[in-house]
């Protein structure tokens, strides 16, 4: 008699495994936990089977775990970790920013704000900190110039932005080059 195995949790099929005859009666055999002797049945491509012990049934549920899906809610990375549907809260098209919400169809961006120009600002200022502490180092007064008058060119593009505020403030052509 052959036991077929389903995972505590999920109730997921796992195998199956010869019964072991019962040694009080040896026409009976032992059900291990977490087991039916129910057959499990193959399950389709993307599916796996999973038993319902109210029903002593199997049936084919939708295994999507390991897929990356983003909450419409708040736009969200998840990983799927359960069995079945993914559900109409998740959509598989992912947001351009952690900002965009969901508008029913599609994410849509916010306008950017003053914050977000002096926040890019800073990043190109700090991606460039590197090469400001090596001038330093190296006692460079003219290159330190050279930083300084770019690092003022920044302030002066993030400035203008701050009034402007272009949908395209991340891209270079709005911001001086680095030395």
């Amino acid at each position: 008699m052959l036991a077929y195995n389903y995972d505590p949790a999920t109730f997921e099929f796992l195998g199956v495994k010869e019964a072991r005859k019962d040694p009080r009666d040896p026409s009976r055999y032992l059900l291990p936990a977490n087991a039916t002797f129910t057959p499990a049945g193959q399950a389709p491509e993307g599916f796996v089977q999973q038993f319902d012990p109210n029903s002593d049934s199997w049936s084919s549920v939708e295994d999507n775990r390991g897929d990356v899906v983003y909450r419409k809610s708040d736009a969200a990375r998840v990983t799927v970790d359960w069995l079945g549907e993914v559900g109409d809260d998740y959509t598989s098209d992912a947001p351009s920013s952690a900002k965009d919400t969901w508008d029913g169809t599609e994410w849509v961006s916010p306008a950017p704000t003053a914050d977000d120009v002096r926040a890019e600002a800073y990043r190109r200022i700090v991606a460039v900190y590197p090469l400001w502490e090596q001038i330093n180092r190296n006692r460079a007064n003219d290159g330190a110039a050279v930083m300084n008058a770019w690092i003022d060119s920044v302030r002066t593009a993030s400035d203008a932005m701050e009034v402007s505020l272009p949908l395209d403030y991340t891209d270079d052509q709005h911001w001086p080059d680095a030395p």
